[in-house]
């Protein structure tokens, strides 16, 4: 058998941290018995969590045959746990919040979910593409037009983003309520009069700590109150989406991608660090990076050869 695990990351203080997330990546090797009737042993799967993240890395995992997808010869088990996750939310954010013709921004452009992001964009027929990260060679490669380093420059007061060049959507995977609140300032994004959308897939924060019902309701009216009232006031404001359905895998969703991946239409990218062995101290290394927000792609565990 063989396996690989997939963790979220981001890209240092300006770049993606979707909610934390695992895939497995594995050959099955259950007995005839127990294997759905699509699947049989042997077979070169990928999957992803179901509902939390948990479980990816072990050696045996059990799944949800909604949830998995055969893997084809033209793709390996590492570039197969790289999918499920992060680059399933980016397929969706794109088809769902996209339209042809779009000026798009991406916060957080190099994180797991930004180097998938930004190919879908233009796959879907975004115009322009820019996107904040210090990775201006990998995001060039993948397509965007303009990579704004936010060490130096603040996006939101660019100059050639503004008047006639504002963008139509910008996307953030970082999780900040400052970054919401200087696309309201209508700087370097349209109106909702002209069209502008903000979508988020993280929210205000990074890290979503909902310990009680309580937590969860405050949390569910925080974004949709937002959502709401900048509808209302649709020709002063941009329209706040925070996007929660990214993560469905099931309704042909993660197969569709995995063809994709699989026909070269999309790039599985991973850290430079990945696969990571699956020891104490390559886990240590994994779990480091992603909480360090300074990886470039996604962050992968080769958990067996």
């Amino acid at each position: 058998p063989a396996g690989c695990w997939g963790g979220e990351e981001g890209d240092g203080k300006g770049s993606a941290a979707a909610t934390s997330a695992s895939s497995a990546a594995a050959s099955s090797s259950s007995s005839s018995s127990s294997v759905p009737p699509v699947f049989k042993t042997g077979d070169r799967v990928c999957s992803m969590f179901d509902f939390r993240p948990k479980g990816g890395l072990a050696e045996y995992a059990l799944v949800k045959k909604a949830h998995t997808s055969l893997v084809p010869d033209s793709l390996s088990l590492v570039e197969a746990a790289a999918l499920p996750s992060s680059a399933l939310a980016a397929m969706r954010c794109a088809e769902a919040h996209m339209r042809k013709g779009d000026r798009v921004l991406v916060l957080g452009a190099s994180g797991g979910v930004g180097v998938h992001l930004v190919q879908f964009l233009r796959i879907f027929g975004a115009s322009h593409i820019a996107g904040t990260s210090t990775a201006a060679g990998l995001l060039r490669k993948l397509g965007v037009d303009r990579v704004i380093d936010y060490r130096s420059e603040e996006w939101s007061e660019i100059k050639e983003y503004q008047g006639d060049n504002r963008f139509d959507l910008v996307i953030d995977l970082v999780g900040s309520y400052e970054s919401w609140r200087k696309a309201t300032s209508l700087q370097v994004l349209k109106s909702g009069w002209d069209g502008g959308r903000y979508t988020t897939l993280v929210g205000d924060d990074r890290y979503m700590q909902l310990h009680t019902y309580t937590d969860m309701v405050a949390f569910l009216l925080r974004y949709l109150w937002r959502a709401t009232w900048t509808r209302l006031a649709w020709p002063f404001v941009p329209k706040y989406t925070f996007f929660m359905d990214a993560l469905d895998p099931t309704n042909g969703n993660l197969d569709r991608l995995v063809r994709m991946a699989a026909k070269g239409h999309v790039k599985p990218i991973l850290d430079d660090a990945s696969p990571l062995p699956f020891t104490l101290d390559g886990v240590r290394r994994a779990l480091k990076r992603q909480a360090s927000y300074c990886a470039k792609g996604k962050v992968v565990v080769r958990v067996l050869e």
